[in-house]
């Protein structure tokens, strides 16, 4: 046999061997395009918003949900990057330090905001995956704004005066409690405050008394600063606590308090009701508690009471 037909021969099986490959590497190539097509169908009609980026935060792929919650454009999602939709940076690095150590987050809470600005809350879900430039991040998101919101309705009910808008008497000594501990060596001063021989409500119904607590405890809350407790403890009596002031100082505070209430008119079912208050204040020392200032202070009100009432009563000389 001749060489050259030797090479024939060869020539022919290699030509068949390589058109064998090509036919498989076509139908391999088809049936992962079609793979590719469904994963491609599959996430995009995930029900939730799923992004998936770069380490550095490009956007690589998103959804439709994506776009839409994060009020971005298909253009404009190729110019992004994942960072900027963090109100608070801060978040980012704790997610990518939880990140580093599980090599996945689950639900992690924070703050976010859209591409215009507006801010919402959100859960996010980031798991590491392989792509074809190295490692990427498949990102889902939830927007729990509505569930945040209805959160903090809750907390302000279970700790708001349904009926004044103060703090109740739970998250009036909460506050003041936490305030010493975080003010240690700040100057406090204590007081109880009681409107008196108030009998509005039987002189003239329960919703002019309302009305009169309401607005009594707006206008010593105008008077206040913002550092400042009041909460109301029961009926007509309310706790104050007064920080960043010399006690000479809180004392002058008080007394402008009863002199401007009694300059108070307040209308009410067609009525002009006029009130005055009494207080007690003291200094709450370091070495007490909250409800042992709050017991002093009520028995300086309690004198404040018996000597003819409209007046301030203190043990701060």
């Amino acid at each position: 046999m001749s060489i050259s037909y030797q090479n024939s021969q060869y020539f022919k099986q290699l030509s068949k061997q390589n058109e064998e490959l090509e036919e498989a590497v076509e139908q391999r190539t088809s049936e992962l395009n079609q793979k590719n097509k469904h994963l491609e169908i599959i996430l995009q009609t995930l029900p939730v918003p799923f992004g998936i980026t770069t380490v550095e935060g490009r956007l690589v792929q998103g959804n439709e949900h994506l776009l839409e919650c994060l009020e971005l454009s298909e253009a404009q999602s190729k110019q992004v990057n994942a960072s900027q939709f963090y109100v608070d940076q801060d978040d980012r690095k704790r997610l990518f330090s939880q990140l580093d150590i599980d090599g996945g987050v689950t639900d992690f809470e924070c703050e976010m905001k859209t591409y215009h600005g507006k801010p919402f809350w959100a859960t996010l879900s980031v798991t590491k995956i392989e792509l074809d430039f190295g490692v990427g991040l498949f990102v889902t998101i939830s927007d729990i704004s509505d569930r945040k919101e209805k959160e903090k309705r809750l907390k302000h009910q279970a700790f708001t005066d349904p009926l004044t808008g103060a703090q109740n008497r739970r998250a009036f000594k909460r506050n003041a409690n936490n305030l010493r501990i975080v003010e240690a060596n700040t100057s406090l001063s204590v007081a109880m405050l009681d409107l008196d021989n108030l009998k509005v409500n039987d002189t003239f119904g329960h919703t002019a008394g309302d009305i009169v607590l309401r607005q009594f405890t707006e206008y010593v809350q105008s008077h206040l600063r913002d550092k400042d407790i009041l909460g109301r403890l029961g009926g007509e009596e309310f706790g104050l606590v007064l920080s960043h002031i010399q006690p000479k100082e809180a004392v002058k505070v008080v007394q402008r308090i009863v002199e401007l209430v009694e300059k108070m008119t307040v209308l009410a079912e067609q009525h002009q009701i006029q009130f005055t208050v009494s207080i007690g204040l003291t200094r709450w020392k370091r070495s007490e508690s909250l409800q042992e200032s709050l017991n002093r202070a009520d028995s300086l009100l309690y004198q404040a009471k018996q000597q003819g009432r409209n007046q301030v009563q203190t043990d701060i000389k």
